[in-house]
């Protein structure tokens, strides 16, 4: 005999915590330095080791992620200030909306 679960509707606190808005506030001006480096004509830090300020980018970019208690395979807040370019009804595609969200949210607070 199965049982019945029933879902219990949890408030899992502020995602947007300080700690958060200052991650995202010393990240966004390393962001573009890091995509040029990572992808732009030049791949400087991809032939080597990452430079300071990628460094700093890819950490900043990690704390961010496990500060707003995202999983892994959750997008990331930074990386979405373009159109979703996943199917609009695929898992990947509400990842992104949630994270269009929260960076909203982090927006605002900044």
């Amino acid at each position: 005999m199965g049982s019945k679960r029933t879902r219990v509707s949890r408030n899992l606190g502020q995602r947007v915590t300080p700690a958060a808005i200052e991650y995202f506030r010393e990240a966004l001006p390393l962001q573009d330095k890091y995509f040029r480096c990572t992808h732009g004509g030049k791949i400087i830090c991809r032939l080597k080791a990452h430079c300071d300020d990628c460094a700093r980018y890819l950490e900043l970019s990690c704390q961010l992620q496990l500060e707003l208690l995202l999983k892994p395979w959750d997008t990331n807040p930074l990386n979405v200030d373009a159109e979703n370019p996943y199917a609009e009804d695929s898992s990947a595609a509400r990842s992104w909306r949630a994270a269009v969200k929260l960076r909203m949210e982090l927006e605002k607070i900044k």
